[in-house]
């Protein structure tokens, strides 16, 4: 996973269970999902041959983040935060997600291996502002 993330200008910030946060640089989006496509397709493929019922779940995400060492003096490590990690976390995903923010960032060749999907119908109270996106 690191070699393909790596070799397609991103950065594993840190491994998180069995997931990952993987930041790529703004001009590298298309060579980002590439590496994502290309880590779907080796990861369930390793899962599949040995019988394992685990697929690869990729969420991507375009938006400015805080990036840099958090942490008391001693125990400083690079992270990343903000409310785009967030967005990025919280896409309804099964197989490789874009958000649409991401999705306009990529070059026409890119966008025509994703298809438009409508997420889940939501409710909020009445008193609250709408969320925009």
């Amino acid at each position: 996973m690191a070699e393909d993330i790596e070799t397609a200008g991103g950065r594993i910030v840190k491994f998180i269970g069995d997931g990952a946060l993987v930041v790529f640089d703004e001009t590298a989006v298309d060579r980002g999902v590439h590496a994502l496509l290309r880590l779907k397709e080796s990861v369930d493929r390793f899962m599949a041959e040995r019988g394992w019922d685990c697929r690869l779940t990729a969420k991507a995400h375009f938006g400015t983040a805080v990036a840099g060492p958090f942490g008391s003096a001693a125990a400083k490590r690079f992270d990343v935060i903000g409310k785009a990690v967030s967005v990025a976390a919280m896409l309804d995903a099964t197989g490789v997600t874009l958000s649409v923010a991401a999705f306009r960032r990529l070059g026409p060749e890119l966008r025509r291996r994703f298809r438009k999907h409508t997420p889940p119908v939501s409710y909020i109270r009445v008193e609250d502002p709408r969320r925009l996106r």
